[in-house]
């Protein structure tokens, strides 16, 4: 949540996604942060509802910033 708040403070359009409103709250993308170690980051079957709400994902890209992974996910089935 801290990472939302300042993406909001910055300008950042954010989403709290909805399953019963997907059209307005789920976008195309998701970033997820995971502050753990790499071998404990698995953001694609992540049970956290903000995570879980976005759908079937998969990794497209993931950087390594400072320690922390940030991986950019999108929807496995396009045609959502």
């Amino acid at each position: 949540d801290g990472y939302r708040y300042f993406l909001e403070v910055w300008g950042a359009k954010v989403y709290h996604a909805d399953v019963w409103n997907k059209e307005a709250t789920i976008s195309e993308q998701l970033f997820v942060v995971c502050e753990r170690p790499e071998a404990e980051c698995h953001p694609t079957s992540d049970p956290k509802a903000e995570v879980a709400n976005f759908g079937m994902s998969k990794i497209v890209n993931e950087w390594n910033i400072g320690g922390i992974r940030l991986y950019k996910l999108e929807h496995a089935d396009k045609d959502r």
